[in-house]
């Protein structure tokens, strides 16, 4: 039992403080002490991982086009030119994906860390940090699809 007024530990038989002897001192429950931290924090980097994701996964959109194009073009006995612009696309959107897969990662350690230390969660950072996580991880896995295809062209 904890001393409500000092948050000294006393006896759990005991029904007065050792310290102050006074009874009504008494709680059965220690009083936890807040640690002060913000509902916002590490929410830049979330939303900011939030945008390069939605980049990329447009990138992998164009990509996707772009590559069967190239197949298309190719198997028609056409010029190869489409395939560098192909490439370019997919390189783009790795330039995109990585990042905002490293951002995603940082805002979810971010509310990890906030939990530990008993602090205040910043939940849209952790929101923001796995929908983020989740579209890089399609673009990049897609992205890196359309590589190997244009690869074997």
């Amino acid at each position: 039992m904890c001393n409500s007024k000092f948050g000294r530990k006393n006896d759990d038989a005991a029904s007065i403080c050792q310290e102050c002897e006074a009874e009504e001192a008494i709680n059965l429950q220690p009083q936890r002490q807040v640690v002060a931290g913000s509902r916002k924090e590490g929410l830049k980097g979330a939303i900011i991982a939030t945008i390069l994701s939605i980049v990329a996964m447009i990138a992998c959109i164009f990509a996707f086009y772009f590559v069967y194009v190239t197949i298309l073009v190719i198997g028609l006995g056409g010029t190869t030119e489409i395939l560098f612009i192909s490439l370019g696309i997919c390189l783009i959107g790795l330039g995109f994906a990585i990042p905002a897969l490293i951002f995603a990662i940082k805002a979810i350690r971010c509310y990890v860390k906030a939990k530990k230390e008993e602090r205040i969660k910043p939940v849209a950072t952790l929101v923001c940090g796995i929908i983020s996580l989740v579209m890089s991880a399609i673009a990049l896995g897609g992205i890196l699809f359309f590589l190997l295809i244009l690869a074997l062209i």
